[in-house]
């Protein structure tokens, strides 16, 4: 192998598919960057067998002297790279090394052996097409509440389900929910968990516009430049539909903002996260207000008085873990969103009042007595 490319296009394409290379892999191969020269093009692949990444680099800058296919260690390749003093980057290869030059600085990396890089039989059927953003946006929105447990790594996964016109994204890890629905004109049903890691990486691999979706064992999304291609979890995701109730006893509309300052300052002096809300007639004055209290710990307690929009139905008394109520006010998008209860240890909902998509968050409250 032999080429001459621009540093930045390298710095780029490696920061993508390293973003599928993990140090801990089973085969050590899996470990170094796949770098492929073909005709007028160069192929970066990175792989943890269970996300593949491959970056297709076609540029004026990027010149193939001689084909050629190598391994190389993921990280201090891309150290390497990145620490070149000039723009254009030259790598040929000779006897069992790879030589790397830029300006005054040269730098010999002993090759690995590609012949053990696992071939992967790369799926180009098109099921459907999506745009980017609304992709990344339906998965950002949810995956914070997928599970940190092995105990059941179904719920470690995004459920994503098309189905009589709509396409609906869940993740949960049995304490709370993160359901988003959008309309889709997909005609096929489809129903797929996809692992967490995999989900995360979409919003900062793609370029804006339109992707193509293929599912068979694996689903893969790709562009014209990036192939991502993802282990699919087996087994049966719960049915969570039934979990979200639809009739309240307690109503409240309030400014988002607020409600996030007033629970990231509720936990300052907490240990468990776990915050109680005080909905009462002794509260309502002028102005509606509900009470967000810490309970006190041997550091000391908070509380603090907080002005809603609205606030209709039962005094109520309820207590949850913050975090969790923090994460899912960040994945709604409005100003004011609305909280939704049916009793002090049933789950309660927040939702955005005027969401373009429908998002429902779901919270199970804490039994503190």
């Amino acid at each position: 192998m032999n080429i001459t490319i621009s540093k930045k296009l390298l710095v780029d394409g490696l920061n993508k598919v390293r973003k599928a290379i993990s140090s801990r892999v089973a085969i050590p191969a899996l470990s170094g960057v796949l770098i492929e020269a073909k005709n007028d093009h160069l192929i970066l692949t990175g792989s943890d067998s269970n996300i593949l990444i491959r970056e297709t680099i076609e540029d004026e800058d990027l010149d193939i002297i001689q084909e050629g296919r190598l391994l190389l260690p993921a990280r201090e390749f891309s150290s390497i790279v990145k620490s070149l003093p000039e723009e254009e980057v030259k790598i040929s290869v000779e006897d069992n090394a790879t030589i790397i030059k830029s300006g005054k600085a040269k730098f010999t990396l002993n090759n690995m052996n590609a012949g053990e890089y696992p071939r992967v039989q790369l799926n180009n059927e098109e099921t459907f097409s999506i745009e980017k953003d609304l992709l990344a946006k339906l998965f950002d929105k949810t995956t914070f509440a997928t599970s940190e447990m092995e105990t059941r790594p179904i719920l470690s996964g995004v459920n994503l389900t098309v189905q009589d016109g709509s396409l609906k994204v869940v993740a949960t890890d049995s304490h709370r929910l993160s359901r988003i629905v959008t309309a889709t004109e997909i005609n096929e049903e489809i129903e797929v968990t996809i692992p967490k890691e995999g989900a995360r990486v979409i919003s900062s691999l793609f370029d804006e516009g339109e992707l193509s979706i293929s599912i068979r064992d694996n689903i893969v999304i790709q562009d014209d430049k990036t192939y991502l291609m993802i282990r699919l979890l087996e087994g049966q995701f719960p049915e969570t539909d039934r979990l979200i109730p639809t009739d309240f006893t307690t109503e409240l509309v309030l400014n988002k903002a607020s409600f996030l300052e007033s629970l990231e300052r509720a936990t300052i002096l907490s240990e468990d996260q776990v915050v109680k809300l005080d909905i009462s007639d002794e509260n309502r004055g002028i102005f509606d207000n509900i009470i967000l209290e810490q309970r006190a710990s041997e550091v000391g307690g908070s509380k603090e008085n907080i002005i809603v929009d609205e606030v209709e139905g039962d005094d109520l008394t309820v207590s949850f873990n913050a975090r969790y109520v923090i994460e899912a006010l960040r994945a709604i998008n409005e100003e004011t969103v609305k909280l939704s209860f049916s009793g002090q240890l049933r789950p309660f909902t927040l939702t955005g009042v005027d969401a373009e998509l429908y998002n429902v968050q779901l919270i199970l409250p804490v039994r503190t007595f």
